[in-house]
């Protein structure tokens, strides 16, 4: 049985996720190390109930960090089109779509 367990994804962003290897399946996004670890612990049979409820702020940051990686994408998205590279341009539009469905 594997255990729950958290690594960086982005450069402010850490996954909470299970599976080992190609195996990944992420469960929830944190904005610090610290956060993530409390929810590791609560996934993998610690106490934390109060750990279930995202607050405002934490809607807030999620919300910002899906923004700032939207820019970052859109940027790409016109410099592929720009530069008429259609196969990184195809796979812009796919992180944008996956950030979105997020």
């Amino acid at each position: 049985m594997s255990n729950y367990y958290y690594k960086r994804t982005e450069p402010n962003l850490w996954t909470v996720g299970i599976g080992e290897g190609g195996d990944w399946q992420p469960e929830s996004d944190h904005f610090s190390p610290a956060e993530a670890a409390k929810r590791v612990h609560y996934l993998n049979g610690g106490n934390d109930p109060a750990l279930e409820k995202r607050n405002a702020e934490d809607d807030l940051n999620y919300f910002a960090v899906k923004i700032i990686l939207l820019r970052e994408v859109i940027k790409d998205i016109v410099n592929f089109y720009d530069a008429n590279d259609k196969t990184q341009l195809f796979c812009a539009i796919e992180t944008a779509r996956d950030i979105l469905k997020g």
